[in-house]
């Protein structure tokens, strides 16, 4: 979990998180110690005040999914690569992904 990591990072007060889920300051350093888990609804507030999502402050990795459901293993492998184009690259990707879709769609 992040938790610690985003406290750190924003140069926030372990005490002032404490009193954003009401709990005690030695419950939320348990929680930073792995040695408590934080309700669903602390999580929340926790994501909340940091800005992040749930799967992100879990460090917690899912597939990726569309409105069609769970991606094949080589559009995941697309999805994976895109990141680590520079950015001309990634026009290009897109230009030509653009294409493929005329034409589909030309021949649909």
């Amino acid at each position: 979990m992040k938790i610690k990591e985003l406290r750190e990072r924003t140069k926030t007060n372990a005490s002032d998180i404490a009193k954003l889920l009401d709990i005690s300051i030695q419950s939320y350093y348990r929680y930073e110690t792995g040695q408590n888990e934080p309700s669903l609804q602390n999580l929340i507030k926790i994501a909340d005040f940091y800005g992040v999502t749930l799967d992100y402050l879990c460090d917690h990795k899912t597939a990726y999914h569309t409105e069609l459901g769970l991606l094949n293993e080589s559009q995941q492998n697309i999805i994976e690569a895109l990141p680590k184009l520079n950015e001309s690259n990634t026009n290009k990707v897109i230009g030509y992904i653009n294409g493929l879709l005329e034409n589909q769609n030309k021949e649909n």
